[in-house]
């Protein structure tokens, strides 16, 4: 029985200081509209962030309320026709994981979103790049950061091309004003 007790409070104190240790990093871009028609919103844009998986691009959402969804891969020959579903559990909405913002300067591109961590908080990755016109935007620089300290980065060339998709999962979150 002490054992059972001694395993018990072991568990609750590490999550508790794993808590405390691994805080959930804010986002640095503030959200707003966009009332740019630089790039367009009626569908999603693929392409492969991590350059080695082609064949499974990465889905992202630009929402024209400055809200951002990272909705990670999907087969490339269904993400060319628009053959997804999205189909998003209610915790994707109450989690802050593959969730951001987006702002469009002139030709300009960032991306900013919430990834996960094992420690249960999240970090940030921070994308940066240019619209090529309004359904194809290159990705030219990642950074991804956990408390403020950058852990990886690098210059990067990734096309995301736009297709065509209605509806659009909601963007209505609680955790971006």
């Amino acid at each position: 029985m002490v054992k059972i007790l001694f395993f018990i409070l072991a568990v609750l104190l590490t999550q508790s200081c794993e808590k405390m240790v691994c805080k959930d990093d804010a986002l640095t871009i503030a959200r707003r509209d966009n009332n740019s028609s630089k790039l367009r919103l009626d569908g999603y844009y693929y392409g492969d962030i991590s350059g080695v998986n082609a064949e499974y691009p990465n889905i992202y959402l630009l929402y024209q309320n400055g809200i951002f969804l990272n909705a990670n891969s999907y087969n490339l020959s269904d993400a060319e026709v628009g053959n997804i579903t999205f189909n998003f559990p209610e915790l994707k909405y109450q989690y802050k994981g593959d969730w951001g913002v987006y702002k469009i300067d002139g030709n300009n591109i960032e991306i900013e979103y919430w990834v996960s961590r094992l420690c249960g908080g999240v970090g940030l990755l921070y994308e940066r790049g240019t619209t090529l016109n309004d359904t194809t935007f290159k990705i030219t620089y990642w950074r991804h950061s956990v408390g403020g300290d950058i852990e990886q980065e690098e210059n990067i060339e990734v096309i995301f091309k736009f297709q065509e998709y209605t509806p659009k999962p909601d963007s209505t979150i609680k955790f971006i004003q």
